[in-house]
């Protein structure tokens, strides 16, 4: 929904402002769509100088390949619990914030234990 936040914690607090995301997704889509775009704007950010956010973007971007299932990790300290179990490829848990005031948004679970 227009006025939903989504935050993540453990990768820096890094958030989904609201507005930027309207319209129906897979948590996996998002955090994707995500990945692309800081992927996307790095070179933008060397080129204007911007050193401290470009590294602190990589440390996020590597985070979220991680809590994705794909590889390129790059040795920085890292949290989620570690963040993946590489032998066995599962996607480890992590904390996600939804907060939605108008109350459009829900997370759906079809195949979650009961």
């Amino acid at each position: 929904s227009e006025s939903a936040e989504i935050k993540i914690p453990c990768l820096d607090d890094f958030e989904i402002s609201r507005r930027t995301q309207v319209g129906v997704f897979t948590l996996e889509g998002l955090l994707k769509n995500a990945l692309i775009n800081l992927e996307s704007q790095q070179s933008e950010r060397l080129l204007l100088g911007e050193v401290d956010n470009f590294h602190r973007c990589r440390r996020v971007i590597s985070k979220l390949r991680t809590l994705l299932g794909e590889s390129e990790q790059i040795g920085e300290e890292s949290s989620c619990d570690e963040l993946a179990n590489e032998q066995t490829k599962r996607i480890p848990p992590f904390t996600l914030i939804l907060d939605d005031p108008a109350g459009n948004s829900f997370i759906e679970i079809p195949n979650a234990p009961l």
